[in-house]
């Protein structure tokens, strides 16, 4: 909504359901429940997405099983990784 009044004009590029997939994981890559996660979570996905395009030209190979570590051991998202580490110090 943003982007259409900026720019007067919204692909349909931008309406693909890649790019809601894209949103959600970085949603859930920052924490749930979070504002702070969700920026978190947006500035993580899109720097290691340019990171790794740099890298390689099959970037997606590295990216796919990353985000999918990501959510499955990352269950507070960034925000909760703090609270995490603290408790696991505490108990090792």
């Amino acid at each position: 909504m943003l982007l259409a009044n900026a720019t007067g004009f919204v692909a349909p590029s931008f309406l693909a359901w890649q790019r809601s997939g894209d949103l959600l994981f970085m949603v859930i890559l920052g924490g749930l429940g979070s504002p702070f996660g969700a920026v978190l979570g947006t500035l993580a996905f899109v720097l290691v997405e340019e990171w790794l395009g740099h890298i390689t030209e099959h970037w997606r190979l590295i990216f796919g099983p990353l985000l999918i570590l990501a959510v499955l051991f990352l269950r507070g998202g960034l925000v909760g990784l703090p609270a995490r580490l603290r408790g696991a110090r505490r108990h090792g």
